[in-house]
């Protein structure tokens, strides 16, 4: 004699069985899909550039149905440095400390992400080049701790210095040198804008994809870091 409600548990117990089987199924299917695409993700990016100890992230949870809804949450890569490969009209430039988040990517076409937030650091020798491309060869540029850039050069033997503030310009593609203070080194017959960046020069980010602006900068003992952002950005854009 069975038990009251002793075939009713067992079916109940049956059907908790399959759903959990089913739900464990699509769990899987879902993360193979999710380590699969940030595989993709990853081997895609490092194409595009050289990279040391790129990585790639896809948040959010369940994957597929973002996939669905062309809506992928956030998507990261970062990256101790990369390296932007030469170009007819562009040398190859280094960047640091490289974080980008992507929040609302569309994986499929058009291929957009809603908005982008990223960082990177500009090492000195990269913001060195740039000087001496506008015409001030010979200048060295370095950092102080209370985070001003250093300029540094001798001419006829005397040293010349001078230190800087930084700030976003008014294109947001670039930033200005604000001349806080300079010593000729008593070479007192020299124009100093002629041997060193005066004040509101402009270093410009020729490397930054369009649509993404910089919205702050500021000097650390590695270079100058950058905080850029942009919105509405065909992915294409990003790459170099």
């Amino acid at each position: 004699m069975s038990q009251p409600g002793g075939r009713g548990t067992r079916i109940f117990f049956t059907f908790l069985v399959i759903v959990a089987v089913i739900v464990a199924g699509l769990y899987g299917v879902d993360r193979w899909a999710h380590n699969r695409a940030e595989t993709m993700l990853q081997d895609k990016i490092s194409s595009a550039a050289s990279f040391t100890n790129l990585d790639t992230s896809i948040a959010g949870f369940p994957f597929l149905t973002q996939v669905l809804n062309d809506d992928l949450e956030n998507v990261q890569i970062t990256a101790d440095s990369l390296t932007t490969p030469a170009r007819e009209d562009m040398d190859p430039v280094t960047i640091t400390d490289l974080d980008v988040n992507l929040h609302g990517v569309n994986p499929n076409a058009p291929y957009r992400t809603r908005i982008l937030d990223a960082s990177a650091t500009l090492p000195f020798e990269v913001v060195e080049r740039v000087v001496h491309d506008l015409g001030y060869e010979g200048v060295a540029v370095s950092g102080t701790d209370a985070g001003i850039l250093a300029f540094s050069i001798e001419v006829f033997g005397f040293p010349i210095t001078a230190s800087a503030s930084i700030e976003v310009s008014e294109s947001g593609r670039g930033f200005i040198f604000n001349i806080e203070n300079a010593d000729l080194g008593g070479a007192y017959s020299i124009d100093l804008g002629s041997v060193l960046p005066s004040a509101g020069t402009e270093i410009p980010i020729n490397q930054l994809p369009e649509g993404v602006s910089i919205t702050n900068a500021r000097v650390t003992d590695q270079g100058v870091e950058l905080t850029l952002h942009g919105t509405d950005l065909p992915l294409q854009e990003l790459t170099y």
